[in-house]
């Protein structure tokens, strides 16, 4: 092909330009864009690790704290926290948590984005880096930021549904009874 023609195999591609070097500068140009927006989705993917977590999670640990977390595949999360704010009194808390979360090796990485409860408002924008016990498709285990181990049990997607149309109703008869709720 001649350097001044233009070509018309790629009509939409490359606009009308005159040159020959310029009709392939741009050509090229377009495959790096193309090959930078690949090389970013990939990290977007998930590992087998992480895909495993997402979903509907039903979480318990030592001290009546229950939490019900739906994780999302674009790493996000939400999770719908009762927790003990005072053994004394027999107060507890319920919070919504926003937020960001991902694996990697031995690690899980939470970063809140937004919460409901005021006294949580600090840990915004932080990242935690927990250390994970032990991972299976069904149960999940890791160290919270005050050493606690929290065990966490895969939910079906049924169940999922059912308590998403009522966060709050995965607390326990018991957690109920032995505290008194301040806000919901």
């Amino acid at each position: 092909m001649a350097p001044n023609s233009h070509d018309t195999r790629f009509p939409i591609l490359a606009p009308k330009l005159r040159s020959w070097s310029l009709q392939h500068t741009f050509l090229l140009s377009l495959l790096v864009l193309l090959a930078g927006c690949a090389s970013n989705s990939t990290s977007r993917y998930l590992n087998k690790d992480e895909s495993s977590l997402v979903g509907g999670w039903l979480s318990t640990d030592l001290d009546f704290t229950q939490a019900f977390i739906i994780r999302h595949a674009d790493r996000t999360f939400t999770e719908y926290r009762f927790q003990a704010i005072s053994e004394t009194h027999r107060r507890a808390i319920t919070t919504t948590i926003y937020g960001r979360w991902k694996c990697h090796g031995h690690k899980y990485f939470v970063t809140f984005t937004s919460v409901t409860s005021p006294g949580w408002r600090g840990l915004i924008g932080r990242t935690q880096a927990l250390d994970i016990i032990s991972h299976d498709p069904d149960l999940f285990r890791y160290f919270a930021q005050d050493s606690c181990p929290l065990t966490e049990h895969k939910l079906t997607p049924q169940e999922t549904t059912r308590l998403a149309a009522r966060p709050f109703s995965f607390i326990t008869a018991e957690a109920r009874k032995e505290y008194r709720i301040e806000r919901q």
